[in-house]
């Protein structure tokens, strides 16, 4: 049921390695960090699988494929802007089960694209150190985003899906950042580390989706837990063992392709398959890891070798997105 709070690990887990990039960026060009370079960096990380699967979403969608009857040119240009968590609550709920339609994952994508660029503004903005900076953007992300949980208005889909009120998660990963790449991490323990995994798959195992209290405030509980986790990773241990075993750095290696394919793989057999709740789990399941497998090897991996400059990788990211959001145009009108 809870499956959906692997999005608030994946925000800790990248607000963590956000931090790190631009300190490690910053200390080798005595202090800078060249907005250009890092852009560059992200969009052959993300567009090239993204797009891909975008591409194929839309041709599936054409009524000789019907895979998704429903899917319209504004979803295709949320995904592909990174704008997908404020299209589906533009939505509202009339309408939220097609914006959560084979592009829905990207909803968290776009909350952290938002957040690269809030993120490139800090580091360009030169006033004190950046660390001091990091540390600013952490503190007013937590704080200020525990608040907008806790005392911000609007409905279910904004306190879900709007970046302001998922800030929480991003900057706490950034703060376990700072403390990583500076060596100050500090030690929780075996014990403490046990009980924080546990109280995360229990939240996984039982949590039904979207609960009030997890509205209000406990996202930020999950982004600590998340947190205490991978800290009790980097320790000596059985937790980390368990997430060194070459089957869980294989997931983790390819967990974008994979991310962004188990939706849409999800809804295709979902359509075309009646079977028993648990052979279904195992089949998408299945399914999920070899389709993610094939776009990791053949698209995602290959378009980071890429060694075209930083000017030229983001013009060939704006073609891309402008091309495959005119062919959605054309094909879905």
């Amino acid at each position: 049921r809870g499956g959906f709070l692997g999005v608030s690990l994946f925000f800790v887990l990248s607000g963590m390695l956000m931090a790190q990039v631009v300190l490690r960026d910053a200390e080798r060009s005595e202090g800078r960090v060249a907005a250009g370079p890092y852009l560059a960096r992200r969009v052959r990380r993300l567009v090239p699988a993204s797009a891909a699967v975008t591409l194929a979403a839309v041709l599936l969608a054409l009524p000789s494929w019907s895979a998704w009857p429903g899917l319209q040119p504004g979803d295709v240009w949320a995904a592909l802007t990174g704008a997908m968590n404020w299209h589906v609550i533009d939505l509202g709920s009339a309408q939220v089960l097609r914006g959560l339609g084979p592009l829905g994952p990207y909803w968290s994508l776009a909350v952290e694209w938002q957040f690269y660029v809030l993120l490139i503004v800090v580091c360009l903005v030169r006033v004190g150190s950046l660390r001091a900076r990091l540390w600013s953007l952490a503190a007013v992300t937590v704080i200020g985003g525990t608040l907008l949980q806790l005392f911000g208005g609007g409905d279910g889909f904004v306190r879900e899906f709007a970046t302001d009120r998922r800030l929480v998660e991003l900057g706490v990963g950034v703060a376990l950042g700072l403390l990583v790449r500076h060596g100050q991490v500090p030690i929780v323990g075996p014990v403490v580390g046990r009980v924080a995994t546990l109280v995360l798959l229990g939240l996984v195992a039982f949590v039904d989706f979207d609960p009030p209290w997890l509205l209000h405030g406990g996202f930020g509980l999950v982004a600590v837990l998340a947190a205490v986790m991978i800290i009790s990773a980097r320790e000596t241990g059985p937790l980390r063992r368990l997430w060194s075993s070459p089957p869980l750095v294989t997931l983790g290696r390819d967990s974008y392709s994979l991310y962004l394919v188990h939706w849409p793989v999800g809804q295709l057999l979902t359509r075309h398959l009646d079977l028993h709740p648990a052979v279904f789990v195992v089949i998408a399941v299945a399914v999920t890891l070899i389709v993610g497998v094939v776009l990791a090897r053949a698209v995602e991996r290959p378009a980071q070798q890429l060694s075209f400059t930083p000017r030229t990788t983001l013009a060939i990211g704006v073609v891309i997105t402008l091309g495959i959001g005119l062919a959605g145009e054309l094909l879905l009108a």
